[in-house]
């Protein structure tokens, strides 16, 4: 018995092909969303069209009794590839999409947050005593006459004053006066703060030569994201003998 080639197995290989299928999973990480179409005519016609279809689909071409995959099966022909392959492709295509400088093989950031608080309540309270004491001075003076009696005078009785003395006394002494009182002081403090510092490194370490490292970026390049999808449906879809 003749083997079907693929491209006889789907009713619309391009409007409702492989593709068109895996778009309508959602898978979202992956380019076909927009494009199903376009690579349902791509995978068909340029690389799968003439290869002959798995034991898989010829198994359910024959319970279903169809010469043509129904849209469930087809379906499920993409669910399949999802999940074997899906985390696969959506790792591959994101690694494509990575912004980098190619000739630095050493990129770090590095980010530090410092933060703190201080909260608290000072209180500062007590008495104040103080002292004063002045120094006085006063002065008494006091006099003292003497007398004489002479006989000759006309009145013995009456004395006649002979002499006079002054006495002066100083006399010192001191006053203090005390004084006192009380304070009390009373701060709360709530003060929060957040320092952040970024470092950044970037450039080459010197165990790749700059040359060396376009190389690698041209062969990256060189890579078919397409095609390994491509290689990766056959073994679902088409057997590897042809």
């Amino acid at each position: 018995m003749r083997i079907p080639k693929l491209i006889d197995v789907f009713t619309n290989p391009i409007g409702q092909g492989i593709f068109s299928a895996l778009a309508s999973l959602g898978s979202g990480a992956v380019p076909w969303d927009e494009t199903a179409q376009n690579l349902d005519a791509d995978y068909m016609l340029n690389h799968a069209s003439e290869k002959r279809i798995s034991p898989l689909v010829a198994y359910w071409l024959k319970i279903d009794d169809m010469e043509t995959l129904s849209t469930q099966r087809v379906s499920t022909l993409a669910q399949i590839a999802v999940d074997r392959f899906g985390e696969n492709w959506a790792k591959r295509y994101a690694a494509l999409q990575l912004e980098y400088d190619p000739i630095e093989n050493y990129s770090m950031t590095e980010t530090e947050t410092e933060t703190g608080s201080n909260t608290g309540t000072v209180t500062n309270s007590g008495t104040d005593t103080g002292t004063r004491t002045r120094t006085t001075e006063s002065n008494a003076e006091g006099e003292a006459n003497g007398f004489i009696y002479a006989y000759d005078q006309n009145d013995p009785g009456i004395p006649s004053p002979s002499d006079k003395q002054t006495t002066t006394n100083d006399v010192t002494g001191s006053e203090s006066d005390t004084e006192s009182g009380s304070h009390s002081d009373t701060r709360t403090d709530n003060l929060a703060h957040s320092v952040q510092r970024q470092h950044t490194r970037s450039g080459n370490i010197g165990i790749t030569t700059s040359q060396m490292m376009v190389q690698s970026e041209l062969d990256l390049w060189k890579y078919d994201f397409f095609e390994g999808v491509y290689n990766d449906l056959d073994q679902i879809l088409t057997i590897p003998i042809y």
